[in-house]
């Protein structure tokens, strides 16, 4: 079985695929918590963003994984800096890949 940033990358592919995955931190914002499981971004997301979109999934309580690879390569999208999955079970297989290139942020209370 693949690991590291190939499984993730995988089923980031998959979930465009099955159009589980919402672009931009804007349209996160307007989902609600039932439909949006897991947060991606990317490493060089401006900071002002990264805090808002930190603060979002920690009101939310929604799992968020820091992209170390640009993100738009993994969705072969240019441009793409932060995408949420609506998917639940693929958003825990992802948070069950995390690893040095795909980092699980930890939820703050």
């Amino acid at each position: 079985m693949p690991t590291s940033p190939e499984k993730i990358e995988s089923l980031l592919g998959f979930a465009l695929r099955a159009g589980k995955v919402a672009f931009g931190y804007d349209t996160l914002s307007g989902l609600s918590r039932s439909r949006l499981h897991l947060v991606l971004f990317a490493d060089d997301l401006q900071e002002n963003t990264r805090k808002k979109l930190l603060r979002l999934t920690a009101d939310r309580k929604i799992p968020a994984i820091r992209c170390v690879r640009p993100l738009e390569e993994a969705l072969h999208k240019p441009g793409v800096k932060v995408v949420g999955i609506t998917n639940k079970q693929m958003a825990k297989a992802m948070t069950r890949f995390a690893n040095e290139n795909f980092i699980l942020i930890p939820e703050v209370d």
